[in-house]
């Protein structure tokens, strides 16, 4: 039989209860955290932590059954006053199983929301943008479409709250841009994404469904193809004189030009490096970083001939950054990102609507159609090229490239050449001492006269040109006979005409025989 020991129990040692703010202060920290009751208040505890810091607990069963524990505060931050008053609503919540923090954090999304919905719609669609954007998820290029398209909403709806998006407010946005496709597939695309950024709740709060009511009013918008929109031969003298006497950079213009001599999309010449610039080849070209039908990025070298190789040269002995176009401001690429109020001056001076940067790639192959009266074979060397570029790279061209791009540098030499023709052709020879080639632009209220070229002696032997001109930013003359449309113009005048046309006569097919 075993012998029967005796084993003492010591009773658990308890904290007097805490009655003041000075008896909290009078408690010390001990090598382990502990926690004393206040007097009077079930559930109310001060933790001591090893670093004497001090924190109210209040501590209850759920509803459950289960135990929790919700942190009032630090001492002193709340005195034994405060964490009693905060102590009654944390033990009523934890008893009848609430939870404070996800009602304060739903009272705050409640307000944010409300809030949200008074905001006017212009105002969300920018924060959103610049928050994608400098989080990385928007690039340069696109974070401007979308201003641009948020300032053709606000010219509209001005600072309309995106609760009063209505049916016939929507209706008003689309009749605006009824006529502009573009803008209106954007400006839908604009209000489905601000409804797709908001939150759900926020949603269920605005009462209707904007992206379905948008889809409704908008419809389904048909992509227009724009083959017509580029300059009518007649009008280039009057495009040209608005491209002279626009008040815009010098930087801008000569992109500009650029842009009508390559038949370049606005990207790929604003993007240009020099590194992409091979004026020292057997065959100089410039290796644009074009697109393809589907979005892809691809090859097109230019050939670099004539006009082109003299802007280029300017441009290249002032050079003071990689792009041959830097941007004028600070930016994040460096490089110039926009021409909108270059071209949009030339239409209010010229009242020319096709002038954007892709109605000059359209015109040039227009030129080269008319120049060559083989539409086939002037767009191919014109437009579409990518084909022939297999195998090359930005600085190595294959040996079928260099071949197509030494065809391409006829093309692009002819059609410059008529393009300067054209220019001079459809100006008003006026009475001088020497041939001057002039064109009226209408202001709103004054006329202004722009001279395009002049010949250099009484005989017309040499003619100035506008091209060669504009690209060197000095006169340059050359032989009329290189033009020959202009010098019909000249012997057809018999001596000078006055401000007007000279009048077409009948064609004489037997002399062409």
């Amino acid at each position: 039989m075993k012998q029967q020991t005796q084993v003492s129990t010591l009773p658990k040692r308890t904290e007097p209860p805490i009655q003041s703010n000075a008896d909290i202060r009078a408690r010390q920290p001990r090598n382990k955290r502990y926690f004393i009751p206040v007097a009077g208040q079930t559930g109310l505890r001060l933790k001591v932590e090893t670093s004497g810091t001090k924190v109210f607990i209040t501590h209850a069963k759920e509803p459950t059954g289960l135990n929790r524990s919700i942190t009032i505060g630090k001492f002193p931050e709340y005195d034994l006053a405060a964490a009693k008053k905060q102590h009654a609503i944390n033990f009523q919540a934890i008893t009848q199983g609430r939870d404070l923090q996800l009602e304060a954090d739903r009272a705050t999304q409640s307000q944010e929301r409300a809030s949200t919905l008074e905001t006017p719609l212009v105002t969300l669609c920018r924060n959103r943008a610049d928050q994608i954007f400098k989080q990385g998820g928007m690039t340069e290029r696109t974070h401007d479409l979308e201003r641009n398209t948020i300032a053709n909403i606000e010219k509209v709806l001005g600072k309309t709250r995106l609760i009063d998006l209505t049916e016939p407010t929507l209706i008003k946005l689309r009749d605006q841009y009824i006529d502009h496709w573009a803008s209106l597939d954007r400006i839908k695309k604009m209000l489905v994404k601000i409804y797709a950024w908001l939150d759900r709740f926020t949603q269920e709060d605005l009462g209707f469904d904007l992206a379905h009511r948008t889809g409704t009013i908008f419809g389904k918008i048909r992509v227009k193809k724009r083959p017509d929109h580029y300059i009518p031969l007649d009008k280039l003298t009057l495009f040209w004189a608005g491209l002279l006497t626009a008040n815009s950079t010098q930087m801008k213009k000569d992109a500009y030009l650029l842009m009508l001599l390559t038949g370049e999309r606005k990207e790929a010449v604003l993007t240009l490096r020099w590194d992409n610039v091979h004026l020292d080849q057997e065959v100089p070209f410039i290796a644009f970083q074009s697109k393809s039908a589907n979005g892809q990025k691809t090859l097109n070298a230019v050939p670099i001939v004539g006009f082109i190789g003299l802007l280029l040269t300017r441009l290249h002995k002032t050079r003071t950054s990689e792009f041959v176009f830097p941007s004028g401001r600070s930016s994040k690429s460096g490089a110039l990102t926009d021409v909108r109020d270059l071209y949009n001056q030339i239409k209010d001076l010229t009242g020319l609507q096709h002038v954007a940067p892709h109605d000059l790639r359209r015109t040039l192959a227009h030129v080269a159609r008319d120049a060559m009266a083989l539409t086939a074979y002037a767009d191919e060397h014109i437009l579409h090229s990518s084909t022939h570029y297999a195998g090359s790279t930005g600085n190595y061209l294959a040996p079928n490239a260099i071949e197509f791009t030494k065809r391409r540098a006829d093309t692009f030499r002819l059609t410059h050449a008529h393009l300067d023709d054209l220019i001079l052709q459809h100006s008003i020879l006026e009475r001088s001492n020497a041939p001057t080639f002039v064109t009226y632009l209408d202001g709103n209220s004054t006329s202004k006269r722009v001279a395009l070229a002049c010949a250099k002696d009484t005989k017309c032997e040499l003619i100035e040109s506008p091209l060669g001109t504009a690209c060197m930013r000095q006169p340059l003359t050359i032989d009329i006979t290189k033009r020959p449309q202009t010098q019909t113009v000249i012997d057809a005048s018999d001596g000078m005409i006055f401000g007007v046309k000279q009048s077409k006569t009948q064609r004489c097919f037997e002399t062409e025989l």
